[in-house]
């Protein structure tokens, strides 16, 4: 029996387009999420030993707990939970790959980037790969960015976050698993650094916007709102106990981009669509 992958997350968004990517090639992964059943069912904080790593040589690490606020929380289940599964993974003699993102840097603003980074020096310590991925897009969408398609396309009026010049880097989803897939596989080995996965050019977020607008054939005004004040409102609505599609600590890494990303990997990330179709 070949050696399979095991991925956390496995109904998010890049988690399943990794298990739809795996099933393509022919190899079955192991799906591991929340809904899942015995063997399968895993969650942040449960039961590493209950999950079935029969043959399991590689395990991709998706899987992040959004619900959780403030830093103690956090910390707690996405943190030293991940830790916690890079150590059962390394114990077995599997390779790890953890999948960060582009708002983890040294001095990023949101937790979400800081929680990134405590897990990926860890990682890295014990062999593991970390890849920062960029803005994931795709066909059908999914994550921040379907967020962004849903305002384009319900609001005439579209709220815009400032002046919306800091830039995002852009990472299509089926590149970015014929990525992950190639390290979890062994046929691709990556220097011991973070690696960020996403196409070099970067895109102001007010023309991603725009660019959004045309695929979907809206004519869309755009209101600049300065983005302190959007994100005080978004603080109290949480607070307050709204249930957000798009968070506070969210805002902080869009507006609080890598100043310096290092673009290395082979391959390379195609650009973001201009016409129709993503």
């Amino acid at each position: 029996m070949s050696l399979r992958v095991g991925i956390t997350g496995a109904r998010g968004y890049l988690g399943s387009t990794l298990v739809r990517h795996f099933r393509n090639t022919g190899c079955e992964p192991a799906a591991w999420h929340r809904g899942a059943e015995a063997g399968s069912r895993y969650e942040l904080g449960g039961n590493l030993k209950s999950l079935d790593w029969r043959n399991v040589g590689a395990v991709v690490h998706c899987a992040y707990d959004f619900r959780a606020r403030g830093w103690e929380d956090i910390h707690r289940i996405n943190v030293e939970s991940s830790l916690s599964l890079l150590g059962e993974t390394v114990s077995r003699g599997a390779r790890f790959v953890f999948i960060s993102s582009m708002s983890s840097y040294e001095g990023c603003q949101s937790l979400y980037g800081k929680a990134k980074l405590e897990v990926e020096k860890a990682v890295l310590a014990a062999g593991g790969t970390v890849i920062r991925a960029g803005l994931i897009y795709g066909d059908p969408p999914g994550g921040l960015f379907a967020t962004l398609c849903r305002a384009v396309r319900a609001l005439p009026l579209v709220p815009m976050i400032g002046r919306g010049n800091f830039p995002q880097c852009l990472a299509h989803h089926d590149d970015l698993a014929r990525l992950v897939a190639g390290v979890a596989d062994g046929s691709l080995v990556l220097p011991a650094c973070p690696h960020s996965a996403a196409h070099p050019q970067a895109i102001l977020f007010r023309d991603l916007l725009r660019k959004i607008a045309v695929l979907q054939g809206r004519r869309t005004t755009f209101l600049p709102v300065p983005w302190r004040a959007i994100y005080a409102a978004m603080v109290c609505a949480e607070r307050a106990g709204l249930g957000l599609s798009f968070r506070s600590d969210s805002l902080l890494g869009l507006v609080h981009a890598n100043p310096a990303p290092v673009f290395d990997l082979p391959g390379g990330f195609r650009p973001f669509p201009e016409g129709a179709g993503t």
